[in-house]
């Protein structure tokens, strides 16, 4: 959906998101499992994408398709 309400939500998505891993990363769990590689880089791979979509979502404002 073309909707303006597009950059608002994913930019308070994108701040949830640091935040939330913000959190985790400052207080870490214990738990052996989560000491994996593959979970050491989940957390910015979300991050990236949530700025993507972000992004993507002001580039398109921009250009007048989000009404």
């Amino acid at each position: 959906m073309r909707n303006r309400w597009a950059v608002p939500v994913l930019g308070v998505s994108l701040l949830g998101a640091v935040v939330g891993i913000g959190y985790q990363l400052v207080n870490p769990s214990d738990i052996p499992e989560l000491s994996e590689s593959i979970n050491k880089v989940m957390p910015y791979i979300i991050i990236a994408i949530a700025l993507a979509l972000f992004l993507y979502a002001r580039a398109q404002r921009a250009k007048g398709v989000l009404r």
